[in-house]
């Protein structure tokens, strides 16, 4: 249902002679929604939004809830609504358009701004299956229930083929030895690697670069050689080279951290993985307009074995440094 102003806009746009899809394209609704109101008289129109404000609303028992989120977060997304309605109760019926149209109402009845939807939208080139995978690193604030800022680290990675997606979460600044953990995690939830990786050239895998020649840290340079992948450094905010990542870290901020409450590291690690197959794999994406999950089920037959770090792998080499420090060059 069109609010007020969309109404007497469609009627200006008829009396001028806009053919209802031109109208259509100009205000950007559906072409049936303008025809409704086209032939719609303004007392009619009156009367049919009275009579809609009387009738139940298959959402109404959650409008506690949803007006709730609203009014805590007004800059919160519909999408975002749904994704939480989804989480508290698994069975929820309502689709998400019946959830968009609903907090639209809504925020027209509370007088709240309508916001942009997040999107996980990037213009680059698609790729084979199994053959890359882009990996990021991020951080983001969240309020605890006593209202306490935390601040919580991101490692997120994604395949470039299938747009499947992994993340997880920590408390302190990812080193070295959390970077190859957060691989390992990663690496058991896809079933394999790739056969390259993209990154920034960050300081918890890159020690310098030395006549074009890049050092990595020991700890990422014995792992790298381990697991068997190739690696791709670029620039950070590099679109071309790594915007699917880049994508993907930005929606986990503002989609799944954004509006949520942080009970502990382990509750929302738990609430990552079911977020991962609730929405951000299990939906369709904006830029392939397929879901992640259905396609990453033939991408997998292509992605290579990596024995996990799960159980001790016996190191071929030790080497004590002049600093005291043992390193271990693990093999395969």
């Amino acid at each position: 249902m069109v609010e007020g102003k969309m109404y007497y806009k469609i009627q200006e746009l008829k009396s001028l002679g806009y053919s209802d899809r031109r109208a259509a394209r100009e205000l950007g609704i559906d072409r049936t929604t303008v025809k409704k109101y086209c032939d719609m008289s303004e007392d009619d129109f009156v009367q049919y939004k009275r009579e809609s404000k009387k009738r139940d609303k298959m959402l109404d028992p959650y409008r506690t809830s949803i007006e709730t989120a609203l009014r805590d977060h007004p800059d919160i997304p519909a999408s975002v609504v749904y994704d939480h309605l989804l989480e508290a109760e698994p069975s929820f019926a309502p689709s998400k358009r019946s959830v968009r149209l609903y907090v639209a109402n809504l925020r027209d009845e509370l007088g709240l701004p309508t916001q942009k939807t997040i999107r996980q939208f990037c213009e680059v080139e698609e790729l084979p299956p199994g053959f890359q995978a882009q990996v990021d690193l991020g951080e983001q604030s969240m309020r605890d229930p006593y209202g306490k800022y935390i601040k919580v680290y991101i490692f997120a990675m994604v395949m470039s083929h299938s747009r499947q997606k992994f993340v997880c979460f920590q408390l302190n600044p990812f080193k070295a030895e959390d970077f190859v953990m957060a691989h390992d995690l990663a690496f058991r939830f896809f079933g394999g690697r790739t056969t390259e990786i993209v990154y920034d050239q960050d300081r918890v895998m890159t020690v310098s670069e030395n006549g074009g020649n890049v050092l990595y840290t020991e700890t990422f340079e014995a792992y790298k050689n381990y697991a068997g992948f190739s690696v791709r450094l670029c620039r950070g905010y590099d679109p071309q080279s790594k915007g699917k990542i880049e994508a993907v870290v930005k929606y986990v901020k503002h989609h799944f951290l954004k509006y949520r409450t942080f009970f502990g590291i382990s509750e929302l690690n738990s609430a990552g993985l079911a977020w991962l197959d609730r929405a951000a794999n299990g939906q369709k994406h904006e830029t392939t307009k397929l879901v992640p999950a259905i396609v990453f089920t033939e991408e997998a037959r292509h992605l290579k074995d990596v024995p996990t770090l799960s159980a001790p792998v016996p190191p071929s080499e030790a080497v004590i440094r002049p600093t005291n420090v043992v390193f271990f060059r693990l093999t395969p």
